[in-house]
């Protein structure tokens, strides 16, 4: 990324694996990376990546990420491997899922839709809203989330119609400093 800012416009409501990589290998690395504008799909949409097996570090995301079923995450609609890592990643931008059928497990979150890579010092500052499984890092996650604690760090607005995946289950404390408060505005 070298730093480099891309907008993307993306509005591809049937298509599944959207971003500006539909999916990225286990081989791959995106760093210092900026994505602003809009992205729409189907089913795993991000900013980065619908779905990612890659390390992803050091990028921001300020577009606004929307799924009409599920799987949607400021960075990547989905990641899938425990060898790589997102790490020193932002959102800025909404992120929301559409579905709002009770059977479909809907998985939005603010760097990753559901992850099963660990995702290490990141932040949120977008609104998150999807009709289950919200989160402010991820909205579901296999593996753990490790963030730093520092007052007012990643304020973001959380919506979600049926339940939110409880952070504390998640999180290993990793550098911890300065205070948070883990109430319904703040989760990450």
């Amino acid at each position: 990324g070298n730093g480099k800012s891309i907008k993307l416009n993306l509005d591809l409501p049937a298509v599944s694996e959207v971003g500006l990589f539909s999916s990225l290998s286990e081989d791959s690395e995106i760093f210092d990376l900026n994505i602003f504008g809009k992205v729409t799909g189907y089913s795993y949409t991000g900013a980065i990546a619908g779905k990612s097996s890659a390390t992803v570090k050091n990028c921001t995301n300020y577009a606004d990420i929307t799924s009409v079923v599920d799987y949607a995450g400021g960075i990547s609609g989905y990641t899938n491997t425990n060898m790589n890592t997102v790490r020193n990643c932002t959102n800025y931008g909404e992120v929301k899922t559409l579905s709002s059928q009770y059977e479909t497990a809907c998985f939005a979150g603010g760097i990753t839709g559901y992850n099963e890579s660990p995702v290490i010092l990141c932040g949120n500052f977008g609104k998150i809203s999807s009709y289950n499984y919200a989160g402010g890092i991820s909205g579901a996650s296999k593996d753990e989330i490790y963030f730093r604690l520092l007052k007012r760090y990643g304020q973001s607005e959380l919506i979600s119609v049926l339940s939110h995946i409880p952070i504390e289950h998640y999180i290993k404390y990793y550098e911890a400093a300065g205070e948070s408060e883990l109430n319904g505005k703040m989760f990450t």
